[in-house]
């Protein structure tokens, strides 16, 4: 009990106080407090006896009034809350450890995670569904013809044997597979299957037979020039033997009469004639 003036008889009415002046009541305020009773506070910034010091604390940290101690906000920490907390931390004199994966970072406040393009989640361990990329999945992906894109970039992931930005144009003739970088290794008259690679033979179009060259043409007439004379051959042996055999069946005996013995002149013979031709 702190009193003061004559005979000790009255009360200090002081608050926040070092001593009480025990002849005149006048209150003395400890650091950081000021006022007629010392019962106000030090104003933001200051700190100390009589309030008299400035506080050097960064980040808009607050210091405390009575030795001026700054009072880090979470994320940061040092004499003036002049430093971030480490990777990994977070939170009030950076005590928090941070549970973000797939390189997520956390915030220095309370430790939530901010993760990297295609991730999402709480703790950053979802991939973006299909069809979205981006930071917190908001894009829609715009490949075509079986295209899928990257979650972190959306850059096209074309299917075998197509490329292009958007996946909407075929590989070229001499590539194949799915960016079209591989180069085909096909021979002549062949083509290049654009998703496997394989080599397929090209058919050529049906043709009339080529006229002889000039070193079988010799040939070529001496064998018309034989084929003829086997004709003529034949052809002439044809006619030599139907005149041979044919004249036999239409050849009529000639009639003779002459005068025979014992006959009459008015009488003539016949010959006998076969009975082949009586017939006819």
């Amino acid at each position: 009990e702190r009193l003061y003036g004559p005979k000790c008889a009255r009360h200090c009415d002081c608050d926040k106080v070092e001593r009480c002046d025990h002849v005149t009541g006048h209150c003395y305020c400890a650091p950081g407090w000021r006022g007629q009773r010392c019962d106000l506070a030090c104003e933001s910034g200051f700190w100390g006896r009589d309030c008299a010091s400035w506080c050097s604390c960064q980040k808009e940290a607050r210091c405390l009034p009575e030795n001026g101690t700054c009072l880090c906000p979470p994320g940061y920490r040092g004499r003036t809350c002049q430093h971030t907390c480490p990777p990994g931390r977070y939170g009030t004199r950076c005590l928090g450890v941070c549970r973000c994966a797939n390189n997520g970072s956390c915030s220095l406040y309370d430790g939530s995670c901010q993760c990297q393009p295609g991730w999402r989640g709480r703790d950053c361990t979802m991939l973006c569904p299909p069809g979205f990329w981006g930071p917190h999945c908001i894009h829609r992906c715009v490949c075509e013809d079986g295209g899928t894109c990257s979650p972190a970039t959306g850059r096209c992931r074309c299917v075998l044997g197509r490329t292009g930005t958007y996946c909407t144009r075929d590989c070229p003739a001499t590539g194949s597979s799915q960016t079209c970088w591989q180069l085909c290794d096909c021979p002549e008259n062949t083509t290049c299957d654009q998703v496997t690679g394989r080599c397929t033979e090209i058919r050529p179009p049906r043709s009339l037979p080529a006229a002889p060259t000039d070193g079988n043409s010799l040939g070529v007439i001496i064998g018309i020039i034989v084929l003829l004379a086997v004709v003529v051959i034949l052809l002439v042996i044809f006619i030599l033997l139907r005149y041979k055999y044919g004249g036999k069946g239409n050849r009529i005996p000639a009639v003779t009469y002459t005068p025979a013995s014992g006959m009459s002149s008015g009488e003539y013979a016949v010959p006998d004639v076969p009975q082949t031709l009586c017939a006819l």
